[in-house]
């Protein structure tokens, strides 16, 4: 038969909060380490991801300004596919010597690139929470692969819920989720 604790009405919210706090203690202390261990980095994981910026689902996107972005040059470090049905991310195969880039002009107006196969220029706006506007490209034909990566790569450009800057690194997250990450390379 369960019994149901009570507290008289006299003791304050703290003292029924601070014996609340013992008998959850008292239940992790029986616990046995590799518990405990799980538990505790489990919360620390959890505190640490709460602190960082994440792309709300609302509609309102974080992104990066074009004075976060201006006179910098940036590389295709690694590019996760959507989520899977089971949770988790591949990587998308991008190796076959191609260098896919993303370049800002020092006044904050222009964007130019590579796809891996064509070069592409365009505006950078500020309408609709995007930072890069309609963008032109070379047509050079180039393998099926290459050619596939470069429709996605140009789309997500034109098109991405949110582009964050975290010191020498860029994320684009696409719409569909996919994830875009790009190093900075320095000026030569």
């Amino acid at each position: 038969m369960l019994k149901k604790l009570s507290f008289p009405s006299t003791q304050s919210s703290k003292h029924r909060k601070i014996m609340r706090l013992d008998h959850f203690y008292g239940i992790f202390k029986r616990l046995r380490l590799p518990s405990r261990l799980l538990i505790a980095s489990s919360s620390l994981t959890l505190f640490a991801c709460a602190t960082l910026p994440t792309p709300s689902c609302d509609g309102n996107p974080l992104n990066a300004r074009a004075s976060d972005v201006a006179g910098t040059q940036w590389v295709l470090i690694r590019w996760h596919q959507a989520r899977s049905e089971s949770g988790l991310m591949k990587e998308r195969n991008t190796s076959r010597g191609q260098t896919l880039s993303l370049q800002f002009s020092k006044d904050g107006q222009q964007v130019s690139g590579h796809t891996g196969c064509n070069s592409f220029t365009g505006p950078m706006q500020t309408m609709q929470g995007q930072l890069i506007g309609s963008l032109a490209t070379t047509r050079k034909a180039c393998d099926p692969h290459v050619m596939d990566l470069e429709i996605r790569y140009l789309s997500y450009l034109k098109d991405y819920r949110s582009l964050l800057r975290d010191q020498d690194r860029l994320i684009l997250i696409a719409r569909d989720g996919e994830v875009l990450s790009f190093g900075l390379q320095q000026s030569r």
